[in-house]
């Protein structure tokens, strides 16, 4: 009997950790590529959304919105920013943003999640109820864009050519220093 209900504890604890190095052993397989597309002007421009979701990040919001403003692409035409709970003071923040973007004929709306949904794949789909364009980047409140990365983010998905795409945006390292990966 004690035999049994060893096993029946160890085969679980077994199984799982087989699936965990299998999975670990099989993801160094994987190759990652660095795929540098540079933007030409003569590709048709589409409107882009961009959708933020926000969760206790007031320190960080004023950079990425700030980014985003400082951005030379006139295909971004709406900005929406969900709010996840936070604080007054975040959305004071964001709304602050609204006229500087309006002058660079930019909607930004700012949503509040409703009191019984929570997290930030829900503050996404929340979000992505609103914008009306085909083309949607999403963006976390700590990302700070430089000038040209909304283009060239734009140029890789159409390069791609498929419904959606993804990418890895390296960390903002302070204006004197970039991160080596970004200098392409």
């Amino acid at each position: 009997m004690i035999f049994l209900v060893i096993l029946l504890i160890l085969i679980p604890g077994l199984v799982t950790v087989f699936f965990q190095l299998l999975y670990l052993v099989l993801s160094f397989r994987v190759k990652i590529q660095d795929i540098a597309v540079p933007w030409r002007g003569d590709q048709p421009a589409e409107d882009i959304s961009i959708i933020i979701p926000v969760h206790g990040e007031d320190d960080t919001i004023r950079g990425c919105l700030q980014g985003i403003l400082n951005n030379v692409c006139p295909a971004v035409t709406a900005v929406v920013v969900v709010l996840d709970h936070c604080q007054e003071s975040t959305g004071d923040v964001v709304s602050s943003f609204v006229e500087p973007f309006a002058k660079q004929a930019v909607t930004l709306t700012v949503k509040t999640l409703p009191a019984d949904i929570y997290g930030k794949v829900q503050a996404l789909i929340y979000g992505g109820r609103s914008i009306t364009t085909r083309t949607a980047l999403l963006l976390d409140a700590d990302i700070i864009l430089e000038k040209d990365a909304v283009s060239r983010l734009l140029a890789f998905h159409q390069a791609g050519g498929h419904v959606f795409s993804s990418c890895l945006i390296f960390p903002y390292d302070g204006d004197d220093q970039a991160h080596p990966l970004s200098q392409q």
